[in-house]
């Protein structure tokens, strides 16, 4: 049985033009399951409506989750989102930052994954400093730690290696490699086809793009 089956998703921004239509995916457990499809075939798109922030009346799918018939909406908690869009406070340290989410995500644990993180990510050195100071691949590895380090069983994550330079797309890929041993799925857009990772799975969303 699949952790996450996805029948018959279907949405469309104005109910005429659908950015994806007839969309059925499964997820397993330890899996990695890369997304990818030409600009706007809905790939950020499918991220957004998987954590409930797209949710209307011109959304339509059946979903099940261990066997279970779900909303998204309702198992939202389950799942770890990197957005490809940073959002960091600029003006506090990444010492700061981290403390601020651990707030978010309650979890006493957290402080400590984030930390181990940063170390294997080479960013630890940097976390005194305010994050207005970082370089753009810097704060990109800051909340990439922030957002893995949350508990979830389920990671979704967008264009994850882009700012990264070489050695850190290969730690990261590594690092998603370790976690997915450690029982966690991860549904993953990119565009390249060097990511230095292992998919089990590739989902092409150019076949479901704009359909009337």
């Amino acid at each position: 049985m699949p952790y996450l089956q996805i029948e018959n998703l279907s949405y469309s921004y104005d109910g005429k033009k659908y950015i994806l239509k007839d969309l059925n995916m499964s997820i397993n457990k330890n899996e990695i399951i890369r997304i990818k499809g030409p600009n706007g075939s809905g790939k950020t798109t499918l991220l957004k409506i998987l954590m409930g922030i797209i949710e209307d009346n011109k959304l339509i799918y059946s979903a099940y989750l261990d066997g279970k018939q779900v909303r998204f909406s309702d198992i939202k908690f389950k799942f770890s989102y990197v957005p490809d869009k940073i959002y960091l406070l600029e003006n506090l340290s990444g010492f700061k930052n981290i403390k601020f989410f651990s707030y978010v995500f309650d979890d006493n644990e957290y402080i400590k994954k984030v930390y181990e993180l940063s170390n294997l990510l080479n960013i630890s050195m940097y976390l005194k400093q305010p994050v207005s100071e970082y370089s753009a691949g810097m704060k990109q590895k800051l909340f990439i730690a922030m957002m893995l380090a949350k508990k979830a069983e389920l990671y979704l994550m967008d264009e994850p290696f882009n700012s990264l330079d070489t050695e850190s797309k290969i730690i990261l890929a590594d690092i998603i490699f370790e976690m997915k041993k450690q029982d966690k799925s991860f549904l993953i857009v990119s565009h390249s086809d060097s990511d230095n990772l292992m998919y089990d799975k590739v989902i092409d969303l150019a076949q479901y793009k704009n359909q009337l």
